[in-house]
């Protein structure tokens, strides 16, 4: 797309929660500089000023937050938000209005003016109709229909939008998260600081918040039957510590009889523990690229940033086959409906069963998913020319999902009649 001169930028709001933790906070950030630089003027609508990444444009926060609110208080400012932002619309008579995730979407719809709507979930849309109250899955199912453009991260996304939504096909329309691909290689060449003296050893490592839908505590359990054969293994969880299940997976790591290295405890960092959690890194590729394996055990995902990061990485991964994301990026030209029942040598890495989200305790046996899992670890260990064979693949996939592709993406729906 040509770039737009000073005199004639086209204003596009961008809507989300906040910009920090999360993947759909990260599109956002990375759709605002695309955004930006491609020439359209550029507003950021956050509902609290939490920010972490890197953007580009104007921000406006409203500071308004539903935690520990009652209900009273959350409708109240739930019709607080969309007059504020039908306000703000009112303003600066926006081009096109882009929202990502629920909350933001229903916003951003009940607030609209004359501008092109255009929302994006981020998640399983057949998980999430299971598990959100009547009210949120009252409104996926008719406020849907009325936007210009309802865009999906994955093809069984797209697939439940049409099925699931009823919303109409040419309306549904997919893109796959912009990853900076340039910015983590650059990172993923720094050093490792302080982190720098357990890569003496063959490294593990996964990325995510420490919550249920992300099944680390199975990588713990792997763990502690992986020593037996290997026992300079280290495992890296990299990610937030304060998720629901911090707790739970640090006592889980220590009654299994694993050293467990907690970031937030301020215990000093050696090679001696088998487990380290690292809690929030500002640049955990350099982590990640120095690992033999990339491990994503995840129950649920929308698409898996962090799977596609650490394939920019040049690092192998081994995947679930969950509901929506992996089967996109380990093996494109499947059927996405298709769920892997045993390991399957995808093109870009290996696809395994998925957990269920059952939490495990310390003495239960280790499972049949588990135990395929253990397995096919222990070939990729052991194997040099595999793991390099994977590691290029990987990487080569990894440009798919360049942010300047996506971007281009995005405009073609924006300046589409």
């Amino acid at each position: 797309m040509t770039k737009k001169t000073d005199n004639n930028k086209k204003k596009a709001a961008i809507i989300v929660q906040h910009l920090a933790k999360g993947g759909a906070e990260a599109s956002a950030a990375r759709l605002s500089i695309g955004l930006s630089n491609l020439g359209y003027d550029v507003t950021l609508i956050i509902f609290h000023s939490l920010i972490e990444y890197e953007y580009k444009g104007n921000i406006i926060s409203l500071n308004i937050d539903f935690l520990e609110k009652n209900l009273l208080q959350r409708i109240f400012l739930f019709f607080k938000k969309i007059r504020t932002v039908s306000r703000i619309k009112k303003q600066n008579s926006f081009y096109t209005c882009i929202s990502f995730m629920e909350n933001a979407n229903f916003i951003n719809i009940l607030s609209k003016q004359k501008e092109k709507l255009i929302v994006s979930t981020r998640n399983d849309i057949e998980l999430m109709l299971k598990s959100l109250p009547f009210y949120k899955k009252f409104f996926m199912k008719t406020l849907y229909k009325k936007v210009f453009a309802y865009v999906l991260i994955s093809k069984k996304m797209k697939q439940d939008a049409v099925k699931l939504l009823k919303i109409k096909p040419d309306k549904t329309k997919l893109l796959y998260n912009p990853i900076n691909n340039q910015k983590i290689k650059d990172l993923a060449g720094r050093d490792a600081g302080k982190y720098s003296c357990i890569f003496k050893h063959p490294v593990l490592v996964n990325s995510g918040r420490l919550s249920g839908q992300k099944g680390q505590w199975h990588l713990i359990r792997i763990m502690k039957i992986l020593l037996k054969d290997f026992k300079e293994l280290k495992l890296i969880l990299l990610g937030y510590g304060d998720g629901d299940l911090k707790e739970y997976l640090v006592n889980l790591s220590r009654t299994l009889g694993l050293k467990t290295y907690a970031e937030w405890e301020n215990a000093s960092i050696n090679d001696d523990y088998d487990v380290y959690f690292t809690g929030f890194l500002k640049n955990p590729y350099s982590l990640i690229a120095r690992s033999k394996i990339f491990l994503f055990p995840s129950i649920s995902e929308g698409l898996g940033n962090a799977l596609i990061e650490a394939m920019i990485c040049a690092v192998p991964v081994i995947s679930s086959d969950c509901k929506t994301g992996p089967r996109d990026i380990l093996a494109p030209d499947t059927d996405c409906n298709k769920t892997a029942e045993t390991p399957e040598h995808a093109p870009f890495g290996i696809l395994m069963p998925p957990f269920n989200d059952s939490l495990k305790t310390s003495d239960e046996i280790t499972d049949t998913t588990e135990t395929m899992w253990i397995n096919t670890i222990k070939e990729l260990l052991n194997n040099n020319e595999k793991r390099e064979m994977y590691a290029l693949s990987a990487e080569k996939r990894g440009y798919d999902f360049d942010v300047h592709k996506i971007i281009q993406g995005w405009t073609d729906i924006i300046e589409s009649e």
